[in-house]
Order: structure tokens, then C-alpha cells, then sequence
């Protein structure tokens, strides 16, 4: 099975993936960035011109594949804030 790399490149930067991963294909690779990428709507920092880059073990691109932009969740970030818009909600609700 082949091995595959995903390293996420920015707009100045490189962070390397040194341990890859096997994978049947290359479909199974864009596949794999793909489900990760919709993990990452989860992080509570934002996330700006990112690109997965997945390389084969002689480090050539194979394929290129943008992360969706991500703005930063201020609900995950501070859990205050979430439960505050949940009383609010709450008593709007309850008012109407």
C-alpha cells in the first residue's frame, strides 16, 4: 500500500508530515484531507490560505487541496460565551 504525506503549507510556511500515511490510492488521500478538513470547522482558532500538500515518500506534490477558510469560533474558544447565548436564547423563548 502506498504511503502517503500531508503536510499543510501557508502562505510562508511548511509544516511538514514525517509520518504519512498508507493508503490504497490516491482517491483514499484526497479523501483522507477532505474528512479532515471538515474536523478542523471544530477548532476554535481561525485558519487563513492553508493548503493541504499530499506528497508521495520521494516528496513530490501529487495533489494540492485547499483547506476551507475558517473564521474563528468565539464559542468554542471561550465555552462562557456559548452557555451565555443559551440563557439568552432560552429567555427570549420563554418571554414569547
Amino acid at each position: 500500500m502506498p504511503r502517503y504525506f500531508f503536510h499543510v503549507r501557508s502562505h510562508d510556511d511548511l509544516h511538514e508530515d514525517y509520518d504519512g500515511m498508507d493508503l490504497p490510492d490516491l482517491k483514499a488521500a484526497l479523501d483522507e484531507a477532505l474528512r479532515t478538513d471538515r474536523e478542523l470547522t471544530s477548532e476554535p482558532i481561525g485558519m487563513y490560505n492553508l493548503e493541504f500538500e499530499i506528497t508521495d515518500p520521494n516528496g513530490r506534490t501529487l495533489l494540492r487541496v485547499p483547506v476551507q477558510v475558517k473564521g474563528r469560533n468565539e464559542l468554542l474558544a471561550v465555552p462562557q460565551l456559548a452557555e451565555e447565548r443559551q440563557r439568552s436564547t432560552d429567555k427570549k423563548r420563554a418571554l414569547h
